[in-house]
């Protein structure tokens, strides 16, 4: 018999833990459920139109006769249209954001 009381009694404290950790868990959820979220935006861009690219300029001429494409041949810069684009797009993105009211 004593065997089974403490059974019993190990179950109902167990209980209890359980009931308070219940609700304990409860109110940190209506809690998390209830906090402000503020909006965050993010986008990826990968580039707009490079300067060794067929018909492309850059700086009003072929970029391949410049000093640039002679020290960096590897590396192009964005063409004259690509920082255009890239001018329009940044243009873009700030009205987008102005309208979700957020900042860039």
């Amino acid at each position: 018999m004593g065997a089974e009381s403490s059974v019993i009694s190990r179950d109902r404290s167990s209980l209890k833990i359980s009931k308070t950790s219940s609700k304990w868990s409860r109110h940190l959820i209506s809690r998390w459920q209830e906090r402000a979220l503020h909006m965050r935006l993010l986008g990826v861009v990968r580039h707009a139109e490079r300067a060794d690219g067929v018909d492309t300029f850059f700086e009003g001429d072929r970029w391949v006769n410049s000093e640039d494409f002679r020290r960096w041949q590897l590396d192009p810069p964005l063409s004259d249209a690509g920082q255009v684009q890239a001018a329009e797009l940044g243009e873009h993105i700030q009205q987008f954001a102005s309208r979700k009211g957020g900042q860039v």
